[in-house]
């Protein structure tokens, strides 16, 4: 059978080279070279087999119809079809990720610095502690600014007194011109009279000229009195309002007083937890140290970059795209990106989350963007923290219903991907380029013109040395990997009865 097979492959070989000159065979690749040769082989190989069958048959004097008969059916066993795994094409949504590893941090994290200089008395906080919103964590040495506070209260006091003093001031002025204005009223009414007698001419006048001057001086008298008591008036409501004015100022001086005094405590501005104190009861403290560091450990985030070639594929999250023209930043006109977070202290667990800012500006240094994602701080009872380093994937595409084969169908040759489907029991090659792709499946972006269905087999192992064209013997992926059936213990046992009978 050696012998036979050597003469078909020398035969194949010889026709190899009238089919083909020499010149082509050596512009040829050695795969396709090979590739044909076999070709050849499988059809002159049934010949090369059958032919002495044939004689030998013959000269065993079977009729000639029979040996041909039996000689086409050893060709036939010659010419078995080979063994393919198959799995059928499906279709699924197709999901395009992109991965990048990066370190969770903190939404809101912040060093805490001390507003004012001192000594610090007291210390409330401790790392790891809960704190609310407005909390004191440290108190400084605060007795001077305490006197600052009671000295300026006390002047506020003297500020109300001088007040109600000019108050008391503004109706007795009032007074003093109604008096004055009431006696210029009557020097004014004497003095006509004194006139009006004086100029009485046919008789003797009982009004002398002193008398007229000395009534006219008493008016002129009670009229500067009315003007001066009237500047009084004014005066007392002048300082009136100023005592106003000096209470607005006393009630400042305290204001700021009070601040100075609560300067001296270092407080929580958000509700968060203490992750690190570094001050300690007696140490000099002041705005050039941070003495807390805060952070919210409930919103967590993961700032990575990605190369400016990818700058497309974040555009929906960018405030000119997510977004309405004049529309708030919660009011999106997109759904966000999602992303998924492993972390190697996590094991087995996943935290999900989405994008929450694309910069709008590559950086021209590194040629990258930053992006900015929310995640989830719990997955099945595992909590992420920051600082913790993870793994990020980002659905940036989605090809939902997409036609989708095990990965293991696809091949590449000369720049050309295929995939080799069985249809009746013979290779077809189906020509496709590749799309979005798992661990598992790749989906498959068909060439003009070419067909394939939902539910036909594609060749997964078996096919490396198949054409277009071969005949192919399918077996499932599934029915390949089924477990081989077991005996029962009835069946067991009724066998062991039978071979011991």
């Amino acid at each position: 059978m050696s012998a036979i097979a050597s003469l078909g492959w020398r035969i194949a070989r010889s026709l190899s080279s009238r089919v083909a000159p020499r010149s082509a065979r050596n512009c040829m690749p050695r795969p396709l070279r090979r590739a044909r040769q076999r070709a050849l082989l499988s059809l002159v190989l049934p010949s090369a087999i059958a032919l002495p069958s044939v004689l030998l048959l013959a000269a065993c004097g079977q009729s000639p119809e029979s040996a041909a008969r039996e000689a086409r059916a050893q060709g036939a066993r010659a010419r078995q079809a080979a063994k393919v795994l198959v799995a059928p094409v499906e279709r699924a949504d197709m999901t395009l990720w992109l991965e990048t590893t990066t370190t969770v941090e903190s939404e809101r994290e912040i060093q805490i610095f001390p507003r004012a200089s001192g000594h610090a008395v007291e210390v409330f906080a401790e790392e790891g502690d809960r704190v609310k919103s407005d909390q004191v964590l440290a108190r400084l040495d605060r007795r001077e600014q305490q006197l600052a506070v009671r000295d300026a209260e006390v002047a506020l006091e003297e500020s109300h007194a001088a007040r109600k003093r000019a108050e008391l001031t503004v109706p007795e002025a009032e007074s003093k011109l109604r008096s004055a204005e009431r006696a210029a009223a009557q020097a004014e009414v004497d003095y006509q009279r004194d006139v009006q007698l004086a100029s009485q001419g046919d008789m003797p006048s009982s009004v002398s000229k002193r008398t007229l001057d000395a009534s006219l001086l008493a008016r002129d008298n009670a009229l500067q009195t009315v003007e001066q008591d009237k500047l009084a008036l004014r005066r007392a409501q002048f300082e009136s309002e100023a005592a106003k004015t000096a209470i607005a100022r006393a009630e400042l001086a305290l204001e700021k007083a009070r601040v100075a005094l609560s300067l001296t405590e270092v407080v929580a501005p958000f509700d968060g937890v203490i992750a690190k104190r570094s001050v300690k009861r007696g140490d000099a403290i002041g705005p050039a140290a941070a003495v807390f560091t805060l952070t919210d450990i409930e919103s967590l985030r993961a700032v990575f970059y990605r190369p400016q070639r990818e700058h497309g594929l974040f555009q929906s999250e960018m405030g000119m795209f997510a977004r309405a023209d004049g529309a708030p930043r919660d009011a999106r006109t997109v759904p966000p990106l999602t992303v998924s977070a492993t972390a190697e202290a996590l094991e087995g667990r996943t935290f999900h989350g989405a994008v929450l800012r694309v910069s709008p500006t590559v950086d021209p240094a590194s040629g990258a963007f930053r992006v900015t994602a929310l995640l989830q701080r719990e997955s099945e009872g595992a909590w992420l923290l920051p600082g913790m380093l993870v793994r990020l994937r980002i659905a940036v595409g989605e090809h939902p219903q997409a036609l989708v084969v095990h990965k293991r169908a696809f091949s590449r040759e000369g720049g050309q991907g295929h995939v080799l489907v069985v249809r009746d029991n013979t290779a077809r090659r189906v020509e496709a380029e590749e799309g979005y792709s798992d661990d598992q499946r790749v989906e498959l972006l068909l060439a003009p013109g070419a067909k394939l269905d939902v539910g036909e087999q594609v060749i997964l192992v078996g096919g490396r040395d198949i054409e277009d064209g071969t005949l192919v013997d399918p077996e499932s992926e599934h029915a390949a990997s089924a477990p081989a059936p077991q005996h029962t213990a009835s069946s067991q046992e009724a066998v062991d009865g039978k071979s011991g009978g």
